[in-house]
């Protein structure tokens, strides 16, 4: 009686034909043995034929940093496309978790899952089977706070989690790996708009390893067949 419950059903089944290269699976579902119930079948039928272009390209997805703000969003229009997410974020310190928590409060849908989980400990291989796409939004923020006696946190959560992060796509099978980098690789452009030709040159530690997260993906993209992209992101707001 659950309309997105039977909608994310649908969408598997289909896609479970689909990733196998059977494009009409109604005329093999009609020969199968025991025969499939016959008012089943009519109503996957007509499911099909509305439904057949819009399948193709549903995906489980993963969002790192999903309690966050840009995470949330990015949550959000994910499952109004119609894919599954499983969220995931440990809930660092920078930001206060009471708006986490209700950044969270405004998911709502069967097909998403949240994980609270540190990048840098849980088995991510085992997190990463079946999934067809990363979004790797999590890190440790903060330009000021990235000098001094706090560099290793950066260090941590910004390169060696992506490092984990690729490394386990890797052994999972290489799914799409999408990078939340920052506009701070730049450090002080001397053009704006900036755009992708100007050269990084950070100025803050921050901008250093989120420079030095950007060449482990093209690294592992260029060795290993990895498709990543990075996306450098400047001031968020909504």
């Amino acid at each position: 009686d659950n309309p997105m419950f039977a909608r994310s059903l649908a969408n598997r089944f289909w896609s479970y034909f689909f990733s196998r290269g059977i494009i009409d699976p109604v005329d093999d579902l009609r020969t199968t043995n025991p025969p499939i119930n016959p008012e089943l079948l009519d109503a996957l039928t007509k499911d099909f034929i509305a439904h057949r272009f819009d399948v193709r390209h549903l995906m489980r997805t993963i969002v790192t940093g999903a309690a966050g703000f840009i995470g949330s969003h990015l949550v959000r229009r994910l499952l109004d496309d119609g894919h599954d997410v499983v969220g995931v974020d440990n809930f660092s310190p920078y930001y206060a978790q009471e708006l986490k928590e209700l950044n969270l409060a405004a998911v709502a849908s069967p097909r998403f899952e949240f994980l609270e989980a540190d990048l840098g400990a849980t088995d991510l291989v085992t997190m990463f089977d079946g999934v067809d796409a990363v979004f790797h939004l999590a890190g440790q923020p903060g330009v000021r706070a990235s000098w001094g006696s706090t560099f290793h946190e950066y260090i941590d959560a910004n390169v060696a989690v992506t490092q984990r992060v690729l490394e386990a796509a890797l052994a999972a099978g290489s799914p799409r790996i999408v990078y939340a980098s920052s506009s701070s690789i730049y450090g002080e452009a001397e053009t704006f708009p900036t755009d992708e030709h100007t050269i990084p040159a950070p100025r803050s530690p921050y901008g250093v390893t989120k420079l030095a997260a950007e060449h482990l993906c093209r690294l592992y993209a260029a060795n290993f067949a990895l498709p990543t992209v990075s996306l450098r992101f400047f001031t968020v707001y909504g």
